[in-house]
């Protein structure tokens, strides 16, 4: 039996990658995260959500100042 991806739509999504709806459409364009559209929605899959996330850079957090 095949798994199902989990769909999430992409206003719900926008918030865990931390990104605009424009800039989304932008990385989608750029190659960067994809979309599935499925009749007039557009759906990005949890695991793309993961993926996106985890490939971001870690943080340079420089110590505070004394």
């Amino acid at each position: 039996m095949h798994d199902t991806p989990r769909l999430i739509p992409l206003n719900d999504a926008l918030a865990p990658l931390g990104v605009s709806r424009a800039s989304a459409y932008r990385l989608a364009g750029a190659g960067l995260l994809e979309f599935r559209k499925i009749g007039r929605g557009t759906f990005v899959t949890a695991a793309e959500v993961a993926r996106f996330v985890s490939s971001a850079p870690v943080a340079k957090i420089a110590p505070p100042r004394r």
